[in-house]
């Protein structure tokens, strides 16, 4: 994979199977991860296994389109340095938009 550093990714269904996996991933690559999901006890803990300075967990419930916004805005992805991804590893009504 790419050298991620500098590198923003919020990733959501990040506690559990394909969106754990990326969050492996990228932070193995150097990127900071925003990781959304509704389940906070192993979300948590992926600040405590990476360091808060490389994951920050952010419970997000993605088929609610206001915990998305608010976990988006909420994450400083606006204002964080380099380029940035949105990763979804999470299911969301087909007809959502943002």
């Amino acid at each position: 994979m790419a050298d991620l550093t500098g590198k923003t990714a919020v990733i959501t269904g990040a506690a559990s199977g394909i969106g754990l996996a990326t969050v492996e991933t990228f932070v193995a690559a150097g990127a900071c991860v925003i990781a959304a999901d509704i389940q906070d006890g192993p979300g948590g803990a992926l600040e405590t296994r990476f360091g808060s300075d490389k994951v920050r967990f952010i419970h997000c419930d993605v088929t609610r389109d206001e915990d998305l916004k608010a976990a988006l805005a909420g994450s400083g992805v606006e204002a964080a340095a380099g380029e940035r991804a949105v990763i979804e590893a999470a299911a969301r009504p087909a007809d959502w938009t943002m």
